[in-house]
């Protein structure tokens, strides 16, 4: 790479008093760092000195590629100082675009009569010069701007050096040593810079205010929670207004604070406070008072019950009930409950359900039974994975009159393995539909028990597919071009685009063949398949098999 320079030599006056300090003689240029296409920039050029500086030259040399000259001006002179005129738009283009060698130019300063001269007076870091420039459009990248000596061509004198004021000329490699010190620029590219975070928190969907920089270069993305959210730039680009997407790792019954990350082509910026998902106003059902709760069919008892303001939906012993007959609020924090007929002795659930989830509680209403015993729990064993997982249930009362228990999972009825004794329950997982802990429950004809950490669902981590859409079109319908589109897919060797083969997996077998397109069609046109989960609306697969995950 072809690197063009400027060496600029600049003769500048200072008139002051001061006392003598001893200091390393030197002109120097401290490392600084930039953003890749920034304009009005300065670095300044600094001079230590043991005598009364009286004149100061320097010259520099620089990278075009990356830096762009827009001036050079002395610095720290006095009012009765003569101070350097600023460079014509012809010598900054010379500077800019001189190919190899160097530029130079030689400012002298004028006192205002002869012994009216004042000097600056010993000591560190006096500012100089300013170099003014403009940093170019670049991928992180680090330059120097150095000092030199070597401006041949140029009028005598023009070199880096201090004079003192009885005339001596300190310059490098000189009986008047004088150091010279370049600096290292680091100049990085325009990464988003997040300065302020405005109204975020809320629920998902809610919308929270970003203010920062470099919004505006291509590229860029938002993330909330690790998930990519919709986002509109406001036309100076320095403002975001973000729409917080669902956050999965924030339980719906707790405060949580997501991570935001917003990204461009150059770099990203995060805050790991970007925004608070408040907890969800979900039912909380609290502590009857003892004993109330037990008794038979048509008993009315009462119940604390949080966040029922708007529709809820009541449950007690599978048996939906209604409100104004079956059950009455009384404020907001109580349920007056009449227990319905239910024909399973002993503990029943009570579920209560809002808009924003649900809340159980497995003994929500005591069924006494003048039967035998009801069924017990005393452990669960291997109760953590997927669904279609065996698990075992220990326990006693299993069997009642030679009939096999009934075992609910997440409120579904759940196949049973080979194993069922008055002791033991072999169980399948079913599909839940949710991760975490999901209740199980034993219902014989004595009674029915239920374990709140009865199998614990793994997250399932995989893209959301509609079963048999093939195609994966945008509506997610299920037609005869899914059919088509299995049988290319198949037979011509064209790949079905939906996003993983279990998309095409229509009866759920765990296998792609010729019977997946004829299930589709038995479900298209004759009413006589149902199409297993994920159907109709997009999940994951809640089956184990062969095929690729999705």
């Amino acid at each position: 790479m072809k690197f063009k320079y400027l060496s600029m030599a600049l003769v500048a006056a200072f008139l002051l008093i001061g006392s003598i300090v001893s200091a390393q003689n030197r002109i120097y240029i401290e490392d600084a760092e930039y953003k890749a296409g920034e304009n009005g920039l300065e670095i300044l050029v600094l001079a230590d000195h043991d005598f009364e500086l009286a004149g100061v030259s320097f010259s520099f040399t620089f990278d075009s590629n990356v830096l762009e000259i827009t001036g050079i001006e002395a610095a720290g002179v006095t009012a009765n100082a003569d101070f350097i005129s600023e460079l014509n738009a012809a010598q900054i283009a010379t500077i800019n675009t001189r190919e190899g060698g160097h530029f130079g130019t030689v400012q002298e300063t004028e006192y205002d009569s002869p012994g009216n001269e004042k000097y600056v007076a010993a000591g560190n870091a006096h500012v100089v010069g300013r170099i003014l420039f403009n940093t170019k459009d670049v991928s992180r990248t680090t330059t120097n701007i150095s000092l030199v000596d070597d401006i041949s061509g140029y009028p005598a004198g023009t070199t880096n050096a201090l004079v003192d004021s009885t005339g001596t000329t300190y310059r490098s490699g000189s009986d008047n040593p004088l150091v010279l010190s370049g600096a290292e620029l680091t100049v990085d590219p325009l990464e988003p810079e997040i300065q302020l975070i405005e109204d975020n928190n809320g629920r998902d969907g809610g919308e929270f205010t970003v203010v920062g920089l470099n919004f505006g270069e291509p590229g860029l993305a938002v993330r909330v929670c690790d998930r990519p959210a919709a986002f509109s730039l406001s036309g100076d680009e320095q403002t975001l207004t973000i729409t917080a997407p669902v956050c999965p790792t924030c339980p719906d019954d707790e405060e949580c604070w997501a991570e935001l990350e917003i990204t461009n082509e150059n770099g990203s910026d995060s805050e790991a406070l970007g925004f608070r998902y408040d907890p969800l106003p979900v039912p909380v059902i609290g502590e009857p008072s003892n004993g109330s709760n037990e008794g038979e069919a048509g008993k009315q008892f009462f119940i604390p019950v949080s966040n029922i303001d708007g529709d809820i939906t009541v449950t007690l012993c599978d048996v939906v009930l209604q409100e104004g007959s079956d059950y009455n609020k009384l404020g907001s924090t109580t349920l007056s409950i009449t227990a319905p007929e239910c024909g399973i002795p002993g503990w029943s659930p009570l579920v209560v359900t809002n808009e924003f989830g649900t809340a159980i509680r497995n003994e929500g209403f005591n069924y006494i039974s003048d039967g035998g015993d009801p069924p017990e729990i005393s452990g669960i064993s291997l109760n953590t994975g997927k669904a279609g997982d065996l698990f075992f249930i220990a326990g006693n009362h299993f069997i009642v009159d030679g009939q096999d228990p009934t075992v609910r999972v997440c409120g579904v009825e759940a196949d049973l393995g080979a194993v069922v004794t008055n002791t033991s329950i072999q169980v399948i997982a079913p599909a839940c539909g949710e991760d975490g802990w999901a209740p199980a429950q034993v219902i014989t004809a004595d009674g029915q028990v239920t374990e709140t950490e009865g199998f614990f669902y793994e997250p399932t981590i995989g893209t959301p597919f509609v079963r048999g859409n093939a195609n994966d079109d945008a509506e997610g319908a299920v037609d005869i071009s899914d059919v088509i589109t299995i049988l290319t897919d198949r037979f011509l060797g064209e790949p079905a685009p939906a996003p993983c083969a279990d998309a095409l997996d229509v009866n759920d077998d765990g296998t792609i063949d010729i019977s997946d397109p004829v299930a589709l069609l038995a479900h298209l046109f004759l009413g006589t398949f149902d199409i297993p989960a994920p159907f109709p609306a997009p999940g994951l697969d809640p089956s184990n098999d062969t095929l690729p995950e999705c």
